[in-house]
């Protein structure tokens, strides 16, 4: 039977699919930095620990990756560079100090990705990565 708001049944449907897929998910908080100085990498670190609360609501721009493991950390060893790149993508900081003298040029580039909540979805040999705001 059809209801009166034309198709309530049919948005309520896919906005319960939409929640359970968000219960299923598990949320993580993901932190990057890295330090370059004189142009070589001196610190790198890539920070990830499983949020104690729900986060907020899922961003519209996801990650899909082949996934073999069952947990986020050995996804992200598999898939480094990508997943770097994605977080180059979503917002990264940069501060940069340089000093000079007569014989000695010194400079640092400091690359941060502050602290975010994602979602991560495991599904059929995939991993579905979407951050929240």
């Amino acid at each position: 039977m059809r209801s009166r708001n034309g198709n309530r049944s049919f948005r309520l449907t896919i906005y319960s699919l939409i929640f359970a897929s968000l219960l299923n998910a598990e949320n993580y908080i993901v932190s990057y930095r890295s330090v370059i100085t004189n142009q070589i990498i001196s610190n790198e670190k890539l920070l990830i620990s499983q949020a104690m609360t729900a986060c907020g609501t899922p961003s519209s721009q996801s990650l899909k990756l082949i996934s073999n493991t069952e947990t986020f950390k050995d996804l992200i060893k598999e898939n480094r560079e990508e997943f770097l790149t994605y977080l180059e993508r979503q917002g990264i900081l940069i501060s940069s100090s340089q000093s000079s003298s007569i014989k000695h040029y010194n400079s640092q580039m400091i690359l941060e990705f502050p602290s975010q909540c994602f979602t991560v979805d495991f599904n059929d040999g995939f991993a579905i990565i979407t951050p929240l705001k």
